[in-house]
């Protein structure tokens, strides 16, 4: 291990001076208080509350270590939970002489899926004689009908089905038949196995495991894997193979883990049998308050992490004001205490619960655009949101505003043909041109998958990957004409349906790939897509009527984001979200631990939530969740209340002054003055 490399007082004070000499005067100074100096030198695993600063302590030390680092072959190990993490962390490191140096052999940051995957699962499928495409649970899916299974005798009706209709009918889910590790060696996942037993009566010889082991592996023979089966296979090999454990160990003395909570209990594991010994230091950092990625799937939660009293607590937040770190830390279902807020103090703005009722919720969306222009009536607040913790069981998202379609996202786009890959107006979501020519590259290896074009090269043939297409244009003389077309792609502009169809026939003709209704589907140009066309397909914006723009969707798409102004908006899991955290919203009994797995899941969730503004808070709730009782404590607590239900009681004309203090009617909207409350 490079027990030299420690980092000390000294160090950091070298750091902040040289980074504070090349800030702009109006910049303020980079300061670690002891707490963020603690971490920097040590080792304990941090909980860091929304708005600390956690990327950037993670950065600093990264950067630090990368001066004192001298190792050839011996590296820094960056986990993290998703792309956006480790893109994050990269970019600060690429701005960094130094720090610059981690972005290569023999350091690695990367996701916790793309570590297993490059060092233990796709080396070892591959000496198996898989070549795996890696899907997502929805791609699985739509993948699963490559394998026909035929016939089975229904376990109630004792009549024989196809196995598709048990896949219709959501009695059996496609994106369970992954591997496990267990004491038997690899199996498959004993989820999908009991719910094919339920509804199944096995009549086909032999022993359950041993089928459902060999669909597994005609379904790995045609590349196509879960995500999740990389782990098993990663478990299988350290368990037979201790010199890669060791190897691994030796490469990589000092590891950081960020997003830990959000890691599920298999990966938890599996980061822990690989680095928890002597010859490694390795620190964590995430909060357990905003774990609500950490069960995606249905799989078991981590522990070590997130149900650790033994964390080191970051409780001071660069977000928000005291008036919003107090609403936040009403919520900490871990009872982080009270949030220390370091933001400057702001001009007072009044966070406000809007209740409504059935006739009205639909105004909730227009009511908080008007809050938002009486706060920021110059329009300086560009990142305004609403958010919901779920869409179903009928008081979701989309009853407030009938436009939401939960599977649009600003932030993944998934183009369905190529065209949509070459079209201008996609790559907003991929800056630089290096990302658009793996976007543009990719999406040929989809084609080549779509077109079952397979390397010949090797025994047995594998689909291509980025290297290997590479390598295989060279050989056939085509690869000067393969890069002139993509940087056509990337540096000219749209081409017209004419030239997309010429470029089509010389990308087909130099990779071989012949005519097909998928293929031709997949190729199609679309002459007709306009500027506001991919904004409708991939965002979901309400525009109030007074012309604010609101950005809705749910809180697992706004983890990690700061916003100015958010509204959270009451949504229904079984049970009413804010109403059943409205003791702990309102002050009531805070000091009392939250308990019960579906209110600690609403709390995390809520967490999220009301800690993304900077600036205004906003809660949406039905009037039957709401007591007088609650109403006053939330007063006491700082909120201010807007009623829009007392006009069920009321005359309707176009004015009626005895609506209440904070709302009236005109012309049949809402009319906001917050200055007043009732």
């Amino acid at each position: 291990m490079l027990d030299h490399v420690q980092i000390s007082e000294e160090d950091i004070d070298a750091y902040l001076a040289n980074h504070d000499d090349t800030l702009p005067e109006q910049k303020k100074p980079l300061e670690f208080d002891a707490i963020r100096r603690a971490a920097l030198i040590g080792w304990d695993d941090l909980q860091a509350c929304p708005g600390s600063g956690k990327t950037t302590l993670i950065a600093t030390k990264l950067m630090i270590l990368a001066r004192k680092w001298r190792s050839k072959y011996q590296g820094i190990c960056v986990l993290t939970h998703t792309n956006v993490a480790c893109d994050e962390i990269r970019s600060r490191l690429e701005l960094d002489a130094d720090g610059y140096k981690l972005l290569s052999y023999p350091h690695f940051i990367g996701t916790i899926q793309e570590f297993i995957d490059r060092y233990i699962g796709l080396p070892l499928t591959r000496s198996l004689g898989f070549d795996l495409r890696l899907l997502s649970s929805d791609e699985f899916e739509s993948e699963f009908d490559k394998i026909r299974w035929g016939k089975f005798l229904d376990r109630n009706t004792a009549k024989q089905y196809w196995f598709n209709y048990y896949l219709i009918r959501k009695k059996i889910l496609p994106t369970a038949f992954s591997l496990t590790y267990s004491d038997d060696g690899l199996v498959v996942n004993p989820v999908f196995k009991q719910s094919f037993e339920r509804v199944i009566n096995f009549d086909k010889g032999g022993s359950i495991d041993d089928f459902l082991l060999k669909k597994k592996r005609q379904y790995l023979a045609k590349g196509l894997a879960l995500y999740r089966d990389m782990y098993a296979f990663a478990t299988f090999l350290l368990g037979k193979n201790n010199n890669l454990l060791i190897s691994l160990r030796t490469r990589f003395p000092k590891v950081l883990v960020d997003e830990m909570q959000d890691t599920q209990k298999f990966q938890d594991e599996l980061i822990n049998s690989i680095f928890e010994c002597d010859n490694v230091k390795i620190q964590r950092f995430g909060d357990p308050d905003q774990a609500i990625f950490d069960n995606m799937g249905g799989e078991e939660v981590n522990n070590t992490f997130n149900e650790n009293d033994g964390l080191t607590i970051l409780a001071h937040s660069h977000r928000f004001s005291v008036d919003i770190a107090k609403k936040v830390s009403n919520l900490s279902y871990s009872q982080i205490g009270e949030i220390q807020a370091l933001a400057e103090p702001d001009d007072p703005h009044e966070h406000t619960v809007i209740v409504y009722d059935d006739d009205s919720r639909q105004q909730v969306l227009n009511v908080f655009a008007e809050i938002v222009a009486e706060h920021d009536a110059d329009s300086h607040w560009s990142i305004i949101k609403a958010v919901g913790a779920t869409e179903g069981q009928g008081k979701y998202i989309s009853a407030y505003w009938g436009g939401f379609d939960r599977r649009k996202s600003i932030k993944s786009p998934r183009p369905e043909r190529l065209f949509d890959i070459v079209c201008r107006k996609w790559w907003q979501h991929e800056e630089g041109a290096a990302k658009q020519y793996k976007l543009v590259v990719q999406g040929i290896l989809d084609l080549l998958r779509i077109a079952n074009v397979m390397d010949a090269r090797s025994t047995p043939q594998r689909y291509f990957n980025i290297n290997t297409l590479k390598s295989w244009l060279r050989d056939n003389e085509h690869y000067s004409e393969f890069r002139e077309l993509i940087t056509e792609w990337i540096l000219d502009e749209q081409p017209t349906i004419n030239q997309w169809n010429g470029q089509i026939d010389k990308l087909k003709g130099m990779l071989g790939i012949a005519d097909s209704d998928e293929i031709t589907n997949y190729l199609e140009h679309n002459n007709a897509i306009e500027d506001n066309e991919v904004e409708q397909a991939t965002g979901n914006v309400f525009n109030s009527s007074n012309g604010r723009s609101i950005e809705v969707g749910t809180i697992h798409s706004v983890k990690g984001e700061t916003h100015d102004a958010t509204l959270v908006l009451e949504t229904k899991n079984h049970q009413y979200d804010i109403e059943q955290l409205l003791n702990q919203i309102a002050g009531i009994d805070i000091e009392k631990k939250i308990t019960g797995k579906r209110k600690i899941k609403f709390a995390r969730q809520l967490y999220v939530a009301v800690s993304r503004p900077r600036h205004l808070l906003c809660l949406a709730i039905h009037n039957d969740h709401i007591s007088e009782v609650h109403t006053c404590a939330l007063r006491d607590e700082g909120w201010h209340i807007l009623d829009l239900t007392c006009k069920k009681h009321k005359s309707k004309s176009v004015h009626n002054e005895n609506i209440g203090k904070g709302a009236v009617i005109q012309n049949s909207k809402f009319s906001y003055n917050p200055r007043k409350e009732t």
